[in-house]
């Protein structure tokens, strides 16, 4: 029996010596960059918010002043072919006006302000000029700048992060070369975000009181709109080619 000890014994210190270890596993290299990309179009649609604004001692006289205003504004909408689904006219507002008593040293209502905004969206724009215009001349006091847009924008935003995946890859390359290495396919690719299109309500308007009636606006200008979109992009890092 004492015989069988040292084999056992043997057994037992090659079961539990550490084995080799393997090799680190050696990830892939890779390198990441930015791009950006910018398309410009000129703009087909336009969003413009016009609207009457009254003062008066009290909400009844200032209301009726306004309520005479809009309609006129809604015809003028439909004589220049836009559809009556594009007009909204539901937006007001009322407020009442304090002005301040020196000998009381108080306030005191001195009346109340009403209006009412209409928003028309603009399908074409051909008209946009006369609409901005002719609104004024209808008694149209309250005039926001138009928000331009184009009906292509999701395919100019597109365009536009093709090229910001291009410029990527472009920055990408420079840093490989610069690292002695060339640059393989994308691993990842994201999207940093599109950016509303700028310079939205570009135009140049003629003097509104020097126009005679009925003459077109024809010195208003649109200008282009530039759609922008930026993307981080990952890619392999490979060994520069052997010159021969």
């Amino acid at each position: 029996m004492n015989g069988y000890v040292p084999l056992l014994v043997g057994l037992a210190l090659v079961a539990s010596a550490p084995l080799p270890l393997a090799a680190a596993e050696v990830g892939p290299r890779t390198v990441t960059a930015s791009g950006s990309g910018e398309v410009r179009s000129a703009p087909d649609q336009a969003t413009v918010t016009l609207g009457v604004s009254a003062r008066a001692p009290t909400i009844a006289e200032a209301r009726a002043r306004v309520n005479k205003g809009v309609p006129t504004l809604l015809n003028l909408a439909r004589d220049l072919k836009v559809a009556d689904s594009s007009v909204r006219s539901t937006e007001l507002a009322v407020n009442p006006e304090y002005g301040w008593d020196e000998k009381r040293t108080v306030q005191h209502l001195v009346g109340y302000r009403f209006e009412r905004r209409i928003v028309v969206d603009m399908k074409d724009i051909e008209h946009l000029g006369e609409l901005l215009e002719k609104s004024v001349s209808l008694g149209a006091n309250i005039l926001n700048e138009p928000e331009l847009d184009s009906s292509h924008r999701k395919d100019l935003e597109r365009q536009a992060l093709a090229l910001a995946v291009a410029d990527a890859r472009r920055n990408a390359e420079v840093l490989a070369i610069a690292g002695g290495g060339t640059v393989g396919p994308a691993r990842e690719i994201s999207m940093a975000g599109t950016q509303a299109p700028r310079e939205r309500a570009i135009y140049a308007a003629a003097p509104m009181l020097n126009m005679a009636p009925g003459q077109a606006p024809a010195t208003y200008r649109v200008g282009e709109l530039a759609f922008s979109a930026a993307v981080e992009a990952t890619f392999d890092l490979l060994p520069a080619a052997a010159a021969h």
